[in-house]
């Protein structure tokens, strides 16, 4: 087999270096954007749960906190938003129209450990104001008087699929109840997806580009030695 010219080889490396370098940082700028659209949406789940005070109070609240949630993101993103209610004992309180039916909520691992950092306020003026000192998706109680309840419980994070698409489901508790806040995550996902078909597209051109511009700079670096030879 006849070995390649000085030049191709040079171009090859260099396409070949290139190429590992812009894989890798694709893949470090993939994972690090899938995270912060993770973490984006986590937020905006914990502000949810705190932004509603007293659904923890009854069963009615539970419907009101769903069309509390329905008002906020409109009638552009019906069915876009999920609500799941659960008490101690793993038993559904309230499950929203919209949950899918293929999401089965007794598969949904609602065990959550306990937030030692939690604290509950007395009645007095704290109470009432549907958040507590633990900050944003942790307070949240009866709101107009009585004792302010705060999430007492770690928050945990998990994305499912269903019929209607995936979704970012986050589980707010306290030692009696169990919130299940779900958001559509087929959006960002299929955002996530165009981005990555982008750089896979962009890829072999950004090569061809690097192993050309070796294979010319090669070919002036190696012409003196011809001139020579």
């Amino acid at each position: 087999m006849k070995p390649l010219p000085s030049r191709q080889k040079i171009a090859l490396l260099s396409a070949g270096i290139s190429g590992l370098v812009l894989v890798a940082f694709g893949l470090a700028a993939w994972l690090l954007i899938s995270r912060q659209k993770l973490e984006s949406v986590d937020t905006e789940i914990r502000s949810l749960g705190a932004r509603h005070p007293g659904w923890i109070a009854n069963r009615g609240n539970y419907q009101r906190l769903d069309n509390a949630l329905e008002f906020i993101f409109g009638e552009a993103h019906q069915n876009q938003i999920i609500l799941l209610v659960k008490d101690a004992d793993g038993s559904v309180l309230y499950k929203s129209s919209g949950w899918p039916e293929d999401l089965d909520p007794e598969k949904l691992d609602c065990n959550l450990e306990t937030n030692s950092n939690a604290v509950t306020l007395g009645a007095g003026a704290g109470a009432g104001l549907g958040r507590g000192r633990g900050g944003m998706g942790r307070g949240v109680g009866p709101g107009g008087g009585g004792a302010q309840v705060t999430f007492t419980k770690v928050p945990k994070f998990q994305t499912v699929s269903s019929s209607r698409g995936e979704w970012r489901l986050g589980m707010l508790g306290t030692a009696e109840t169990t919130l299940v806040i779900g958001l559509n995550y087929s959006g960002p996902h299929a955002e996530l997806k165009r981005i990555r078909n982008a750089f896979l597209l962009a890829l072999p051109v950004a090569l061809f580009l690097v192993g050309l511009g070796g294979w010319v700079v090669a070919g002036r670096v190696l012409q003196p030695l011809k001139t020579i030879a």
